[in-house]
């Protein structure tokens, strides 16, 4: 019995052995393509409002599935022009989505430029929404804020596109800085 034993132990000791010290493959994983029902290329979309471009954007792939009312969007590039068909929000973003059903736009990890008032904006975001339709900007999570005089983080800010008004919320902290005339 010891006989038979004594080698059974030995091969699953070698196994152990084998097993613990394999190493997982740390090479990064090429990018692949998404894949959905239909697939697109140097994509450029342009939303027009009764004959004026309100917005455009630029993405180097497109996704769409069937029964959806979704574009999925890589390397997406845009800009927003508003009413006075000035460039109002310039974005660009990694990935994102475009929601046909009610025009939204959400974009990840985004850096953009928003214009108020003659006075530029430079945003750094987790997450951008802009809703063409009520001419809303929202963004969400570790947010960064730069202007001439402005520096600002907070975890939320909604900015209304058709008022110029931008609302913060959330751990806000930052400097206002004022110009003083002597």
């Amino acid at each position: 019995m010891r006989y038979i034993l004594s080698p059974i132990i030995i091969f699953f000791l070698l196994l152990i052995i084998f097993i613990s010290i394999q190493t997982p493959n740390i090479n990064p994983m090429k990018s692949t393509p998404m894949i959905g029902d239909y697939n697109f290329e140097n994509v450029r979309i342009s939303f027009l409002k009764n004959g004026k471009k309100e917005w455009e954007l630029t993405a180097s792939q497109s996704t769409v599935f069937n029964e959806s009312t979704k574009f999925y969007l890589v390397d997406v590039n845009g800009q927003y022009f508003g009413d006075n068909q000035k460039s109002a929000l310039i974005f660009s973003s990694p990935t994102g989505a475009y929601f046909t059903d009610n025009g939204t736009l959400k974009l990840v990890k985004t850096s953009s430029k928003l214009v108020f008032n003659n006075q530029s904006y430079f945003i750094r975001s987790d997450e951008l929404e802009l809703n063409s339709k009520n001419k809303m900007l929202s963004a969400y999570g570790n947010l960064n804020i730069n202007s001439d005089n402005l520096i600002l983080t907070a975890q939320k800010m909604i900015g209304n596109l058709e008022e110029n008004k931008i609302y913060f919320s959330y751990d806000i902290q930052g400097s206002l800085f004022t110009n003083t005339t002597n």
